[in-house]
């Protein structure tokens, strides 16, 4: 298309945007693939059974319109680019070439089964997608179902990239806000579903949970998939109150709609579980440490009295006895012996004299000096120096000198 083609207006020319959906809309083989998984909900909820038709809004090439022929749905489509309807027709599909939301204005109330719409409320204004779902509750019969397919933000390439590839689209519909918008156009039961995702390759695998780090690891793996490898599109579908078939809580539906993208918060919640768990068994081990412990002392105490009440421990009781006395014996002994020894140590001739005669006895010669020893803390037995021997004693020998001393002076005077 030449730039002089192009109209005054900021409206894009149909044959361009036909030709940009060609481009980068996928395959009619591929689309038709994609949108085949919505056909159970449609089951589920027995549109099929209705003589109200399946209204598609913005039918584009029209791939769902011929999947729904094929199973047997009374179908048909609305959308506002020409060339579009042109070519639906042209396959033999019942299109209308208007826009949306005059359309179903004009539409009676209850009269359709159902109605879908695949990657039109991203073109939309606020306002706009407002009338068209206040618009689209009316239109549909009670137990309605309402499909609404959009790209999904959360996935970061789709949020910060190939969502603007188009340049129609107005801005990016988080799940959560269009899930919202639904419910108050007056849906009772509105549900998100991730679509797609096997388009994008498969996802970083998580660790084994025994391996090291395991739950940090994974957290991080976590934000990675779901930054890149979360479905790249999304439908919000809804069910209009009153009808004889629900769809809340179908295996059809649950098999379609997930619990939604996984919070790392579930990581921090895993982590805090196993920190408990390994708590638990430190507390269990340390218990079974104290039980061991207890056990070990019973077995300790039962062995006592087995060996207080035993034969040989009764026989060898006097021996036992006699060995207390002589310890007892020995000990007074040492306790009796000690003046006089610190008395020899203090008495110069007496110390000289036991010098010379108790080596004539070795055996007491020994018992003496390991005494002395003991009590002076000289290894040399006998101290010669007053500054070898304690300071008690040392005191004591200065009083004797002392006392000799003014016992010469009286003698003299």
């Amino acid at each position: 298309m030449n730039p002089g083609d192009w109209p005054a207006t900021d409206s894009i020319p149909d044959a361009w945007y036909s030709a940009f959906e060609e481009r980068f809309r996928g395959s009619r083989e591929e689309v038709a693939r994609r949108l085949s998984v919505y056909l159970p909900v449609l089951d589920k909820a027995g549109a099929l059974d209705l003589s109200s038709p399946v209204l598609d809004l913005g039918c584009g090439r029209g791939e769902w319109l011929e999947l729904l022929g094929q199973h047997g749905y009374a179908a048909k489509g609305v959308d506002l680019n020409g060339e579009f309807v042109l070519h639906a027709r042209q396959q033999g599909m019942d299109v209308v070439h208007a826009e949306a939301v005059d359309y179903l204005s004009a539409q009676p109330e209850g009269s359709c089964a159902a109605l879908t719409s695949f990657h039109l409320v991203e073109h939309l204004p606020v306002a706009q997608m407002v009338e068209l779902l206040t618009q689209i509750h009316r239109v549909l019969c009670p137990g309605g179902i309402l499909i609404l397919e959009t790209p999904n933000p959360e996935n970061h390439m789709v949020g910060a990239c190939t969502f603007h590839l188009d340049p129609t689209h107005v801005a990016p519909l988080p799940p959560a806000l269009l899930q919202f918008l639904t419910e108050q156009a007056g849906f009772a039961t509105t549900l998100v579903a991730r679509v797609n995702a096997d388009a994008l390759g498969v996802p970083l695998e998580y660790v084994p949970g025994d391996a090291p780090n395991s739950l940090q690891i994974n957290a991080a793996i976590h934000l990675l998939n779901r930054a890149h490898y979360i479905a790249p599109d999304y439908a919000v579908i809804a069910q209009k109150d009153g009808g004889l078939a629900s769809i809340a809580g179908s295996p059809e539906l649950d098999a379609l709609c997930d619990l939604g993208p996984m919070d790392v918060t579930r990581f921090r919640r895993l982590e805090a579980e196993a920190k408990a768990r390994e708590a638990e068994a430190k507390a269990r081990e340390a218990e079974a440490k104290a039980l061991e412990a207890e056990t070990q002392a019973l077995e300790a105490e039962a062995e006592r009295a087995a060996m207080y009440a035993s034969t040989s421990w009764r026989v060898t009781e006097p021996l036992r006895e006699l060995k207390d006395t002589s310890l007892r014996v020995k000990s007074a002994t040492r306790r009796c012996a000690e003046p006089p020894l610190r008395w020899l140590i203090t008495h110069r001739r007496l110390r000289a004299a036991a010098e010379v005669y108790l080596p004539r006895f070795p055996a007491l010669d020994r018992r003496v000096r390991t005494a002395i020893q003991r009590i002076t803390g000289n290894a040399g037995g006998f101290p010669s120096d007053p500054r070898d021997i304690p300071m008690e004693a040392r005191e004591v020998l200065r009083e004797l000198y002392a006392a000799r001393s003014r016992a010469n002076a009286l003698g003299e005077g």
